[in-house]
C-alpha cells in the first residue's frame, strides 16, 4: 500500500545495501537519485548523506523538488573492480519507496 505524502513535506529515507563483493557502503562511492518524473530529479552523492552505520545512509528530500507522483529512488554504486578499464564496476539499483507525493490543495 502506497503512503500518501503531501507535496512540500520534507522526508528522510534510509538507503541500505547489503555488502557487495564483501564491501560495505563505507568502502565505495555511490549516488542517490530521487524523482517522480525524469524531468525533476534530485541527485545526492554519498558525501552529502548522513551516515548511520557502514551499510545505512540517510538522504533528505524536500518533496517540492520532485513534484507529484510515485516517488522513485535509484542508487548508482561504483564498486572497485580491476576487471574494468576504469577499475570500477557500476551497479544500478531501483528502490520502491512505496510513497506517492500528492499536490497540496
Amino acid at each position: 500500500m502506497k503512503i500518501r505524502i503531501i507535496e512540500g513535506t520534507e522526508i528522510k529515507l534510509n538507503i541500505h545495501h547489503d555488502p557487495i563483493d564483501g564491501l560495505t557502503m563505507d568502502e565505495y562511492d555511490f549516488d542517490v537519485s530521487l524523482y517522480c518524473s525524469p524531468q525533476k530529479t534530485v541527485v545526492a552523492s554519498k558525501a552529502g548523506l548522513k551516515r548511520e552505520d557502514e551499510n545505512n545512509y540517510i538522504v533528505t528530500l524536500d518533496t517540492t523538488e520532485v513534484g507529484s507522483g510515485d516517488l522513485k529512488c535509484r542508487t548508482t554504486s561504483y564498486i572497485p573492480d580491476g576487471d574494468f578499464p576504469d577499475n570500477l564496476r557500476t551497479e544500478i539499483v531501483e528502490i520502491d519507496t512505496e510513497m506517492t507525493i500528492v499536490k497540496r490543495i
